[in-house]
């Protein structure tokens, strides 16, 4: 659940900073920044061309905003494609999947003005903070992040307005969760594989990867030299020198490479296949003769194998509360938006 909100975190991140409309950006300052508006952006001005989407107590939502955050959206992914260009039918989707979320969110925050909920510049510079965070810790990362914000005003808007709602769903929903010893108990009866221990490896590996020569495909002629090469290496290991040392020195995977080869643990579906398949069936310190798979040749040493089972209650009762609490968490939301947009009138025009 924890990677489910990581992940939902990363896309809000990623979409606040899409959909801000080009400006200079500032550095982010309590003392830089006024009293944090807790009011939602309002419509842009009519355009005569301009077709409204959806109509929200009486409020229009112009087919411009949905387009503005599709091109948003389209241009952050293009700074890792820049052919992307996304077709007739995904636009469609994401225009009717952005209009879901800022009537959900139109219809949260009216809800949250009624209740008088508001946040501060501490509050939006610290959620600021946690969203800099999801590219990383490192300074450049988190730079890149901030510069790709266009309009530094209205991100900060937007970032309080999930702030608020997100203070509304802890007061009418978090809040308000009770759970019984019997409600977790009778779900891990009833879900004892979702809570297993997963059959792991750790392995050390060494990559020798296929010179293609820019070819789609090595040759012949290139797999023989890089498999002599990868058996050279693998008498080297099987003479006595370090494994980790030896990994370092020359596997082509320099993401392992710089941790003397070492991954792990790891369960089933994480390898490549052709990997999978020999690790597990290794035993502990135990050498692998050459794998072939699609970008070179392996040497995999078994570190460790920790066998799969099925753990007690006791050893998961925390992790399958977290897990009842989750599921009752997200219906109790789902609820409580679906209550409030039949109290509003809304007009889906898309």
């Amino acid at each position: 659940m924890k990677r489910t909100r990581t992940l939902s975190l990363l896309l809000l991140a990623v979409a606040l900073a899409a959909c801000s409309a080009p400006a200079p950006t500032p550095e982010v300052k309590p003392q830089d920044n006024p009293a944090v508006s807790n009011a939602p952006d309002a419509a842009p001005a009519a355009n005569p061309d301009d077709k409204i989407a959806a109509k929200i107590d009486g409020q229009p939502v112009y087919m411009s905003e949905l387009d503005e955050k599709v091109k948003g959206l389209e241009d952050k992914f293009r700074e890792l494609n820049p052919n992307l260009k996304f077709p007739d039918d995904k636009v469609a989707q994401l225009r009717r999947d952005f209009l879901d979320r800022l009537i959900r969110d139109r219809v949260l925050l009216a809800e949250a003005d009624r209740r008088g909920i508001t946040v501060d510049d501490e509050e939006v510079n610290k959620r600021i903070d946690q969203l800099k965070m999801l590219f990383g810790q490192a300074p450049e990362a988190q730079a890149k992040f901030l510069e790709g914000i266009k309009d530094m005003d209205r991100f900060r808007r937007e970032v309080a307005n999930q702030a608020r709602i997100s203070k509304l769903m802890d007061a009418a929903v978090k809040d308000n969760i009770t759970i019984t010893p019997e409600e977790v108990s009778e779900f891990f009866k009833a879900h004892p594989e979702s809570f297993a221990v997963q059959e792991t490896v750790k392995i050390g590996q060494i990559l020798i990867t296929f010179k293609s020569d820019g070819a789609a495909e090595p040759t012949e002629e290139a797999k023989q030299q890089t498999l002599e090469k990868t058996q050279e290496v693998l008498a080297r290991l099987e003479a006595g020198e370090d494994f980790a040392t030896v990994a370092r020195e020359v596997s082509e995977d320099k993401t392992t490479a710089q941790n003397g080869g070492e991954i792990g643990p790891v369960p089933k579906g994480r390898l490549p296949e052709a990997v999978e398949n020999i690790a597990f069936g290794l035993t502990p310190g135990q050498l692998s003769q050459p794998i072939e798979t699609k970008s070179g040749y392996y040497i995999v040493k078994l570190l460790e194998h920790t066998a799969g089972r099925m753990p007690t209650f006791d050893e998961v009762k925390d992790k399958v509360e977290n897990t009842v609490r989750s599921q009752k968490q997200s219906q109790l939301s789902e609820a409580f938006v679906q209550e409030l947009k039949t109290k509003a009138k809304i007009e889906n025009l898309l």
